[in-house]
């Protein structure tokens, strides 16, 4: 009888393997894709897909409602280079689709003074990479489409009277941006403007090699933008936003056996080293993996502990992380980090300003608090 019930339990395992989806990526727009459109459309950016259909099938739904990508790759001239041995200030924060205040975010956290015709860094400011998670995006270039699409609630309580517009915070301050819509923030027109939301890059340096990742749908579509800043001596640093899953529907939660994060960590890994190997810098397959270039991995994660293995994967991938913070980000719960792994080629010595990875208290009206670490790159 306890055979007979080992060998039950040992099928049932390998069919519930077997219907657990694929988390594998492709680079090349699958047949059953219209939306984001034909590659040269999005113009230099890179763009990655589930490599299986049945996601494609339903993320079309999801994009249709959307606004394109946005990219200002150039900075205010004013902000100048970051030279070698300069600090660079990572900034992970998730706003809460526009109730966040950025425009006293940036002044009061990064130090950049937006207030006047052109935008100052303070003096014991440094430049800066913010990322965001649910930035919004207002504009009458998002398509009117029928209620049937995949369309969210819209996200509105606590917006402060200040721009909140994602876009608009980076041409008053001067930023460089990419912006990346994930899903449409309500069906109607608020002030005269539809809204979408989703993940964005704001830098005082100039973004280059622009790549957005569909991840692969477990409950809302979920996009990743990810781009490269560089030192003044040509050294590189990837950064990327990303935003997993919260909570799947119940049939996802049966069938992958509450694995939807996981599936998309393991995505981020799976476009990651292909971007590596399409630029010429193979992956290596040792017991130590050697990348090419230093990458930055930030955002809301939503997961309830550090424990989680969605968590630890990407822990695993980014052995070069300063500890995880100990205060929670989203009430008690970890749910926003800045992971780092360091580049064998450009550069190989990226560091963490050690001691100085710190959650940042004042919430500035979203219901996430913000992190922020100073790093160092280039000669």
């Amino acid at each position: 009888m306890r055979m007979r019930s080992l060998a039950s339990l040992s099928v049932a395992t390998c069919l519930w393997i077997a219907c657990v989806p694929s988390h594998e990526m492709a680079d090349t727009q699958p047949a059953t894709r219209t939306c984001p459109g034909e590659p040269a459309d999005e113009g230099a950016i890179d763009w990655y897909f589930p490599a299986k259909p049945g996601d494609n099938e339903k993320l079309e739904r999801w994009c249709l409602t959307l606004g394109p990508p946005v990219i200002d790759s150039v900075p205010s001239p004013s902000f100048g280079q970051l030279e070698d041995g300069d600090s660079l200030a990572i900034a992970v924060f998730n706003p809460d689709g526009g109730s966040g205040n950025l425009l006293s975010f940036i002044s009061d956290e990064l130090g950049l003074d937006c207030s006047g015709p052109t935008p100052v860094l303070k003096p014991y400011a440094s430049h800066f990479v913010l990322l965001l998670q649910e930035a919004l995006r207002r504009s009458n270039d998002i398509p009117d489409v029928p209620k049937q699409y995949e369309i969210l609630r819209a996200v509105d309580a606590g917006r402060p009277d200040s721009v909140v517009d994602v876009l608009e915070v980076a041409g008053q301050c001067g930023l460089s941006v990419f912006y990346m819509p994930a899903v449409r923030n309500g069906w109607e027109a608020r002030g005269g403007k539809r809204e979408d939301k989703g993940n964005a890059i704001l830098s005082t340096l100039p973004l280059s090699d622009p790549v957005a990742i569909e991840l692969p749908l477990e409950g809302a579509r979920r996009a990743m933008a990810a781009a490269t800043v560089h030192a003044a001596s040509g050294d590189s640093l990837r950064v990327a936003t990303v935003h997993l899953e919260t909570t799947a529907g119940l049939w996802r939660l049966i069938r992958t056996g509450n694995a939807s994060r996981l599936r998309q960590a393991l995505a981020i890994a799976d476009v990651l080293d292909r971007i590596e190997v399409e630029r010429g810098r193979p992956v290596s397959q040792s017991e130590v993996p050697h990348y090419g270039i230093s990458t930055i991995l930030a955002g809301d994660l939503n997961i309830w502990t550090t424990s989680e293995t969605s968590f630890r994967h990407l822990w695993e991938y980014f052995p070069d992380s300063p500890g995880p913070l100990a205060e929670g980000t989203r009430g008690p719960f970890p749910t926003d980090h800045i992971l780092f792994r360091r580049g064998t080629v450009f550069p190989t010595n990226a560091q963490v300003i050690e001691g100085t990875y710190q959650r940042i208290d004042r919430e500035y009206s979203s219901d996430h608090r913000a992190s922020i670490a100073w790093f160092r790159f280039g000669n």
